[in-house]
């Protein structure tokens, strides 16, 4: 299977740090077993935190052992005008994130986040797909069963 580059973004970490079901959780189980390649920024990495310790106080272990499991690749941080630009489509405070998810050259930004991110105003100027977990499991599930079903490569000779 080809191992997609995801930028993850915080909702996915939050979500899968509250429950062990679930695309987010699928998500982040995938990219643990690096069947995805992960990203993220520094930005989604402190949002995590700081959410999961003021909302979900008893995930914060689990929170800490998703991050230390996926170890998601850090995208260099954008430039102001990098910023400024994403600031074009996104409200301020999710430009400097949407501006990291540029830098990475990824195939998927994977977003709960329906009303800032998962927009088509956003879709239009960006060279990735915004894909919900549970419209990015279902693709890669897919994969995975296709990729079982096929002969294998390998011969007992």
């Amino acid at each position: 299977m080809k191992q997609y580059r995801v930028f993850l973004d915080a909702g996915v970490y939050i979500a899968g740090a509250g429950s062990a079901l679930g695309g987010s959780r699928q998500i982040l189980d995938w990219c643990a077993e690096r069947l995805l390649q992960p990203f993220t920024s520094q930005q989604v990495l402190t949002e995590v935190r700081r959410n999961v310790a003021k909302k979900l106080p008893r995930a914060v272990a689990a929170s800490e052992r998703i991050l230390q499991a996926i170890n998601a690749e850090l995208a260099s941080e954008p430039t102001n005008e990098e910023i400024a630009d994403a600031a074009q489509v996104v409200p301020e405070k999710d430009a400097p994130i949407l501006a990291a998810a540029r830098r990475t050259n990824v195939e998927y930004f994977v977003t709960l986040d329906r009303k800032h991110f998962k927009q088509p105003r956003v879709q239009d100027v960006v060279p990735f797909q915004i894909v919900l977990p549970e419209e990015l499991a279902p693709l890669i599930r897919a994969e995975l069963a296709q990729e079982a079903t096929e002969p294998g490569e390998a011969t007992d000779e």
